[in-house]
């Protein structure tokens, strides 16, 4: 993959936690990019990962550094924003180890960002997808549908816009990840609700539907049942209703911390609208996602049906390519996306 775009304003943080064999597959990929990238690596695994950060091309900037295990999810932004600090750059973006970055796009956002000073992130086209007898890509669906940007100093409106894996400001992540470290939520639910809203808060955010920005494979997480031997992106039988409604009742508390987090961050003055717009927005998810799905649930438990929550069932919502751009990106990932030998891993 040959680029000629300028990178020495954005650094990659790469977040590592267990997976070697995800790790190696994206230091093969990343061996296949010409142009110059900046990286940092940080490292949260039980054991260090070292050996394999040592084989990426010297023709890239590598910084490498070995965390405290990432025992849970505070220790995990603990790690995220001390790397932060070290990172130089104006501008940075997650890079998962499960992912695929198509770098013409990521040089789209960065070129957004440098041009819109009114925008605090920017982010493209998500597509999971299952790694099917660890040899090719089956797509399943793209995350966000539709161009769109959040406004809300416009209308004064949460919207459900999750910015994890888009291009950032290092300083303005900053700012929100020290009081969010500090809060010690221990939830990722908590501490991405309040990274959400404080950016949408502090100014526009922008997703473009302009070709694939990230290839992601599906259930990779060590949480999730991934099978690594046979290398099957799907989840087991539940036969456990598993509600959430519950977990975000008792969690209103947790979500005033929330709320004082982002408007003593945002500095933002009118603090009626913004604590009126934060809890419309916080019951209205409670009743949409949370309270229907669980009694939905309950419904199809009470009728002695188990749901097979699985990535690979057929569905309408399988993701077509959409043109020769986006198919060239997908072929160069269909020829990397295998493990190799999972034997080894």
């Amino acid at each position: 993959m040959k680029n000629e775009y300028n990178f020495n304003d954005l650094t990659f943080l790469v977040c590592i936690k267990g997976r070697k064999h995800c790790t190696d597959r994206l230091v093969n990929y990343i061996n296949t990019i010409d142009t110059k990238l900046n990286f940092f690596f940080a490292d949260g695994s039980e054991l260090h990962q070292r050996e394999i950060i040592n084989k990426v091309s010297k023709n890239h900037n590598v910084n490498y550094e070995k965390f405290e295990y990432d025992k849970d999810f505070d220790s995990f932004i603990k790690k995220i924003y001390l790397s932060l600090k070290k990172i130089k750059t104006k501008f940075f973006c997650f890079w998962d180890t499960d992912d695929f970055l198509n770098i013409e796009k990521v040089f789209f956002h960065l070129e957004f960002l440098k041009n819109n000073t009114d925008y605090v992130c920017s982010i493209g086209k998500i597509v999971n997808f299952n790694l099917v007898d660890n040899s090719s890509i089956e797509l399943i669906g793209d995350q966000y549908s539709g161009q769109k940007t959040s406004d809300f100093k416009k209308k004064f409106v949460f919207d459900d816009f999750s910015c994890w894996e888009a291009l950032h400001h290092t300083e303005k992540m900053l700012k929100i990840l020290k009081p969010v470290s500090e809060a010690k939520f221990n939830d990722i639910r908590n501490i991405s609700s309040a990274i959400n809203q404080y950016f949408q808060i502090l100014g526009k955010m922008n997703y473009s539907t302009d070709g694939i920005f990230i290839l992601r494979q599906a259930n990779t997480s060590l949480y999730s049942t991934y099978d690594i031997e046979k290398n099957t992106s799907s989840s087991k039988l539940q036969s456990k209703v598993r509600l959430v409604s519950v977990w975000k009742v008792l969690n209103i508390l947790k979500s005033y911390k929330i709320y004082k987090i982002i408007l003593s961050e945002s500095n933002f003055q009118k603090k009626h609208k913004l604590f009126l717009s934060y809890y419309v927005y916080y019951f209205k998810n409670l009743i949409k996602f949370n309270i229907i799905n669980d009694l939905k649930k309950i419904i199809i438990f009470l009728r002695g049906k188990i749901v097979l929550n699985n990535t690979k069932l057929k569905t309408k919502n399988f993701y077509k390519i959409q043109n020769e751009e986006e198919n060239s990106f997908y072929k160069s990932c269909q020829q990397m996306a295998s493990f190799g030998n999972l034997k080894n891993v």
